[in-house]
């Protein structure tokens, strides 16, 4: 055996244990992979004991990568259906309540021109074919509202919303008004083609907490009127000619708490792996009996495998940077000075 061949091996096996506690910052499902490979290079160089002792905490690393990637895989496939889904109902609502608006002004009719102000027997009858209008049932608080040019409502029928409106309501299309505790979204209707009409609002309230569509899961959701105001934590479900629906993550929320889980578990074996071999090559080196360094020369390493163990088990619990860097001087200070006891 040359001079060199022992540094040889050191350096190797020490760029094995840097890539393998990398490994797991890389993009899944390549941190598996890379995890997987690497380990099999570095157990086929170990002895038939530490393989025994690291393979299954490799193992579990690579399995536990896995499954991570699996579940984010899962969880984008099912977040897309869910955005579709809820896209179509959410269009499905607006389409309801432009249709009540559009079926309310065909009932109401424009007021007579000319006559200021306006005819009691308009605003009275107003109030009746509005009653007779058919509007959606299900969750929420319905209204049929008749507006001046000014936005005063004229004429009504239905529950009521739980919002006040604001007179500067847009001629025509979708309008909404949110608070955190309701939503109220309205579709309104210029009863003729004046620059300041009169108009039909078709008007829903729904409560903030769960999704205004039928069999929808409770989550908190509101209205915006752009996807960048969308909070972090959120979905952005979007529409055109619509305010952005914003829908807080829920089931979601436990998916990714569960691929954070693995991730952590993953490092935990790592480190375990790493930690417990340098434990067995250190008592080795301390214990009488135990082989020469000149005949084994991999069983000196035991300072790349505590450094390595330590900073895996780091990246799997907040551990602050400061005490981290001296628990890591520290042993790889006591890592350097074992020495095998001298013969009597």
């Amino acid at each position: 055996m040359s001079a060199r061949e022992p540094w040889t091996r050191a350096l190797l096996e020490t760029g094995l244990v840097a890539a393998l506690v990398a490994s797991p910052l890389l993009r899944a499902p390549w941190s598996a992979l890379s995890v997987a490979g690497l380990s099999l290079v570095w157990l086929w160089r170990l002895g038939s004991r530490e393989r025994r002792i690291a393979g299954p905490l490799l193992g579990l690393a690579v399995a536990a990568l896995l499954t991570g990637w699996a579940l984010g895989w899962s969880g984008r496939t099912s977040q897309a259906e869910w955005v579709r889904e809820t896209r179509r109902d959410y269009h499905r609502l607006w389409t309801g309540l432009q249709g009540e608006a559009a079926a309310a002004a065909r009932v109401v009719g424009p007021p007579p021109e000319k006559q200021d102000p306006l005819p009691p027997q308009y605003r009275l009858e107003a109030f009746r074919r509005l009653a007779d209008v058919e509007v959606g049932e299900g969750q929420g608080r319905r209204a049929l509202l008749l507006l001046d040019p000014d936005g005063v409502p004229v004429a009504w029928a239905g529950e009521g919303l739980l919002h006040e409106l604001s007179q500067e309501l847009p001629r025509s299309g979708s309008y909404y008004r949110a608070s955190f505790s309701a939503v109220t979204l309205l579709a309104i209707h210029p009863l003729d083609a004046s620059r300041r009409p009169w108009r039909i609002a078709a008007g829903a309230s729904y409560a903030a907490d769960a999704l205004p569509f039928r069999s929808a899961r409770t989550a908190r959701w509101s209205l915006a009127d752009a996807p960048a105001q969308a909070l972090p934590g959120t979905d952005a479900v979007t529409l055109a000619n619509a305010p952005t629906l914003v829908v807080e993550r829920g089931a979601g929320g436990g998916r990714s708490r569960l691929i954070a889980l693995t991730d952590r578990l993953a490092w935990i074996a790592l480190g375990l792996a790493l930690l417990a071999l340098a434990v067995v090559r250190g008592l080795r080196r301390v214990l009488p009996g135990g082989p020469h360094l000149a005949e084994e020369p991999a069983g000196r390493l035991v300072l790349p495998l505590v450094l390595g163990g330590l900073i895996a088990l780091a990246a799997s619990f907040p551990v602050p940077l400061g005490p981290l860097g001296v628990l890591l001087a520290g042993l790889g200070l006591a890592a350097v000075g074992l020495r095998p006891p001298k013969a009597l």
